[in-house]
């Protein structure tokens, strides 16, 4: 809804532009005339029982005469009738105005309720629903709503039974490569089925916000439901407060952390209102602003990401390349980052390439391109103005438990499976230390954090964590004590077995639920992260305080070499190693051809040793052998590595 937008024009003459002929006469829809010429300031309505009194300004739109009207609550108008399932609306709406829409309602009267986050009044009186939106004039539009008064003394309808919600959707509905678009009115079930024989796969839907323009009759639980049943993914989309240099004449920012708090709040009740499941992704809608209002906004997107993760949701961002995209690479390690992108950048290019975007930025599919704007396409005699939208998301999905395998270099790498009193040890992510001797393994399995132990028969045990990323966990041995780190909705904790594996925020957020790596540096705890494709560090004698290091990755492992701190990380498929004693400089090891999301690393005896899975199968390079990557043999897509008593251990998923 951004790129190059169209000029704004004045709302009267954009009413004259697009309302036209729809304005309705007096005789169709029970305009109340003065008894002289004069004109007066307001006017009495009556529609279906109901009668109200509007602005005499405001243009009346009779749907039943223009039934693919679209009903906008961004210029001054009075919708009188049920909104179609298939409006004629230009994608490129926002912003809000005072406006109501009466439409027919089966449901029991109700008195007037407001949701101040979203600017709108809501109110069932007789046979009729009122929805009154507003944008500075909120007395004008509750005024509308409280003038509401039943003419009819006959019970026209009996309140329709309460509907049943739908299953919840899965989060992961939001992921998904591909072509997609967006439009301003959620298309109708028929139309979706219609534009099954199109290329798109994926459609941005307006859940919610104080400035969407168009209403979203099609837009229910069962929709959603539906939709995803056929095959469809979503870009939910919120359209909340703007900056206040934005042009699109709307409600603007005014204290940025509390109205990020709060519109992700009003977006995560509309998400859980659909039925969308956690983990799914909502994009905050931040359409172009001038570079005066960059402070404004990274702090209000900080808010909005933090309280998504709160809420157990992903969070993304669509903006203007020029604009929220180029403050969001431009701060990456100052502000929180959200998950993903969705970068307003009409070339007519379908991929998620930006060259203002350094590579390493959101590159674990974690972006959109919305590479062209407002055009009509027809499938299957359907036609729809939409935008054009290219999507890489893969975020926030569950992983399915594997069997975890452990092999060692002194057993000529046989794997054999970890296996204890309470059956195979599985999980989606495993991490491993040594203590005293003694192995101990650590698994995610459904978000629930497991120990075995080797001298127990690897009887594998709930830690009572739950909650976490089905992808990133570290542990570390520390004088004896036991430490487990998880990342929770992009936050990163940490449980020590001294304290009953109570699960602490470390306060670090914002960061990637895919890869963590802690180590321990003379008594100095290290945590490191990627936050916004960049790897973190953060150290527990700098209160968690998370700096970039400037790294770009999609994975990382981190050793402690005599003190020096080192950082192994995976870039577009080759490793690289970064050393604290040298200002971190990053440098290619060689290795190339391997997965981006499986990498560890260990010391043994002042050689350096990286495992990585190319084809399969898990990899060994060392320093000692000019980083040659051999095949270990071992099977599996994600590895940990400890070493014990001289020799190297391995566990594979």
């Amino acid at each position: 809804m951004e790129g190059f937008r169209m000029p704004r024009y004045p709302r009267s003459r954009l009413l004259r532009l697009l309302l036209g002929t729809l304005v309705a006469t007096t005789a169709g829809i029970g305009v109340a005339a003065p008894a002289t010429a004069a004109p007066v300031p307001y006017r009495h309505l009556s529609f279906d029982g109901t009668t109200l009194t509007v602005p005499s300004a405001w243009p009346v739109v009779d749907l039943a005469k223009h039934p693919r009207a679209c009903v906008r609550f961004d210029v001054h108008a009075v919708y009188l009738g049920q909104p179609s399932t298939d409006q004629d609306c230009p994608s490129g709406l926002i912003g809000r105005s005072e406006a109501v829409l009466v439409e027919p309602s089966t449901a029991a009267p109700a008195d007037i309720t407001e949701n101040r986050v979203a600017g709108e009044f809501d109110r069932v009186a007789g046979g009729v629903r009122i929805e009154a939106a507003y944008g500075t004039d909120r007395a004008a539009a509750r005024a509308v709503m409280a003038s509401a008064r039943t003419t009819s003394t006959q019970t026209k309808r009996a309140p329709s039974a309460v509907p049943v919600r739908p299953a919840a959707v899965s989060g992961g509905v939001t992921n998904y490569s591909g072509y997609g678009f967006d439009a301003c009115a959620t298309p109708s079930a028929g139309t979706m089925n219609a534009w099954l024989s199109s290329p798109y796969r994926a459609v941005g839907v307006y859940i919610g916000g104080e400035n969407r323009a168009c209403a979203q009759p099609n837009l229910t639980a069962s929709w959603v439901s539906q939709e995803a049943a056929s095959g469809w993914h979503l870009i939910p989309l919120y359209v909340g407060r703007q900056a206040a240099t934005s042009n699109c004449g709307c409600s603007a920012i005014q204290s940025p952390t509390a109205d990020g708090v709060n519109e992700a709040d009003d977006a995560a009740n509309e998400a859980g209102a659909l039925g969308l499941g956690s983990g799914a992704t909502l994009y905050f809608d931040m359409e172009n602003y001038a570079s005066s209002s960059s402070a404004t906004v990274l702090t209000f997107l900080g808010a909005w990401t933090n309280e998504l993760h709160a809420r157990g949701y992903t969070s993304g961002v669509y903006s203007s390349s020029s604009s929220g995209i180029h403050d969001l690479v431009t701060h990456v390690g100052s502000y929180t980052m959200p998950d993903v992108i969705n970068d307003a950048l009409w070339n007519g290019v379908a991929n998620t390439a930006d060259s203002s975007i350094p590579a390493g930025y959101w590159a674990n599919h974690q972006r959109v391109h919305q590479y062209q704007g407002g055009h009509n396409e027809t499938y299957g005699g359907s036609t729809i103005n939409i935008d054009g939208d290219y999507l890489d998301v893969q975020v926030g999905a569950s992983a399915a438990p594997r069997q975890v395998y452990e092999a060692a270099s002194n057993n000529a790498w046989h794997a054999l499976p970890v296996s204890g009193p309470s059956g195979t040890v599985t999980g989606s992510a495993a991490a491993a230390i040594t203590l005293n001797g003694t192995k101990l393994l650590y698994t995610v399995n459904n978000g629930n954090v497991y120990e075995a132990a080797s001298n127990d028969g690897w009887q594998n045990l709930w830690t009572g964590i739950s909650g976490a990323s089905d992808s990133a966990l570290a542990a570390i041995n520390l004088n004896g004590v036991k430490i487990i780190y998880t990342v929770i909705n992009g936050t990163v904790y940490e449980a020590a077995s001294n304290n009953g594996w109570r699960n602490l925020s470390t306060g670090i957020t914002g960061v990637s639920g895919s890869a963590l790596s802690v180590i321990v540096v003379d008594g100095v705890k290290y945590i490191y992260t990627i936050a916004g494709g960049v790897i973190h560090e953060a150290s527990s004698a700098n209160s968690w305080i998370n700096l970039s290091t400037g790294i770009p990755a999609t994975d990382l492992a981190a050793i402690n070499l005599n003190g020096v701190k080192i950082i192994y990380s995976t870039q577009g498929g080759s490793v690289y190693e970064a050393a604290s004693n040298a200002g971190w400089q990053d440098l290619w090891t060689g290795i190339s051809g391997v997965s981006n999301t499986a990498l560890a690393a260990i010391d043994l005896g002042g050689v350096k040793y990286i495992y990585t899975v190319a084809g399969g199968t898990i990899h060994e390079a060392n320093s000692d052998n000019a980083w040659r990557n051999l095949d270990s043999g071992v099977g599996g897509s994600s590895v940990a590595a400890i070493p014990l008593d001289g020799y190297k251990v391995l566990y594979t998923l």
